[in-house]
């Protein structure tokens, strides 16, 4: 029994820090979604700008007889779905705002001072080394330490079930003290009883074996979820690797297509101011260039994105050497029998 106890405390204790690692996963996660909609935002309001810039140029050539009411119609109405994406991205901003708050426990005020000097700026994830072996891998996963000590303790369970077969020896008694008071003569006594008592559980109908099975049925639920987190471990470690992989060649190839976007735009520039290129034409490769920014940010996150589930499918760094929540307990040897 205290076999099972111990390792039952061992369990919850891993299963704290596994809350602990999935809290800070998930605050990153809503940290950098924060930051791609600053990201959104500051390239909607650009792309804004550039649409209502169209839109009025159009309304002039409209006005002068060099453009049809459809293509000044047209003009507007991107200008004017442009101005409620930007809209629906700044009510998506104060959204995740509040929850970063919810999950920091930090005064919004705070918060937005902290969340200031970065902004619109993805973080550099810290790059962490892969242990080679699967044992090294697995042991940093608090899940897999905790469906661990799930099977030490349902194995010490079937020892205890096992041993209410087995006679059973109390020993009961009392002692009491008296004092008697006989004509003004104070007499101490001391009065006690001890004796051993037995039970044998002989007649029991069927009850112990019972027990027993119920124990060995529980212990073979625990080592089959133990065999499914490890699996579900390695799983999780070799999507979020091909996530990373994934993200990080389109990221370079997205990067070459921005990079050429911008060239193509100052070009545009350079021709629109030597009058070989109209203004309409300038706006145009602009949002070109806005628009692949925009993939480039997006891939930014999934890359970002792959690192928090890499962190988060290693365990987040646990060990079975971190700190406990509580205070220490002296761990007793696991029982040997019975671990079928």
């Amino acid at each position: 029994a205290e076999e099972a106890s111990q390792a039952r405390l061992n369990a919850s204790q891993a299963r704290w820090h596994e809350a602990r690692v999935s809290l800070a996963a998930e605050t990153a996660s809503t940290y950098l979604q924060l930051r791609l909609t600053e990201r959104q935002r500051a390239r909607a309001q650009a792309e804004a700008d550039s649409l209502a810039q169209s839109a009025q140029l159009q309304a002039h050539l409209y006005q002068a007889g060099l453009a049809s009411p459809d293509q000044a119609a047209l003009a507007q109405a991107q200008a004017n779905d442009a101005q409620d994406r930007l809209a629906t991205l700044q009510a998506s901003h104060a959204q995740q705002l509040k929850a970063l708050v919810a999950l920091s426990d930090l005064d919004e005020n705070a918060l937005r001072a902290l969340l200031a000097p970065g902004q619109g700026h993805f973080p550099a994830p810290r790059h962490f080394a892969l242990p080679p072996l699967p044992a090294q891998l697995l042991a940093q996963r608090p899940d897999v330490a905790a469906a661990e000590r799930d099977v030490a303790a349902a194995s010490a369970a079937i020892g205890q079930a096992q041993a209410a077969r087995y006679p059973r020896l109390t020993l009961s008694g009392f002692f009491s003290p008296t004092l008697l008071n006989t004509d003004g003569n104070l007499i101490r006594a001391q009065t006690w009883s001890i004796g051993p008592g037995i039970s044998l559980p002989i007649f029991d109908g069927g009850r112990i074996q019972a027990n027993v099975d119920a124990a060995r049925a529980q212990y073979t639920a625990a080592a089959a979820s133990y065999r499914q987190k490890v699996r579900d471990a390695v799983s999780e470690v070799e999507q979020a690797l091909v996530r990373l992989d994934a993200a990080r060649s389109r990221q370079q190839a997205i990067a070459q297509s921005v990079s050429n976007y911008q060239r193509a735009f100052q070009a545009a520039q350079e021709r629109q101011r030597l009058g070989l290129a109209s203004p309409l034409e300038l706006e145009d490769s602009r949002r070109t260039w806005l628009a692949a920014d925009l993939n480039l940010a997006a891939v930014e996150h999934e890359r970002m994105a792959a690192w928090i589930a890499l962190y988060r499918a290693l365990g987040g760094g646990w060990n079975t050497t971190a700190p406990a929540p509580v205070a220490p307990v002296a761990t007793a040897p696991l029982a040997s029998g019975d671990a079928e």
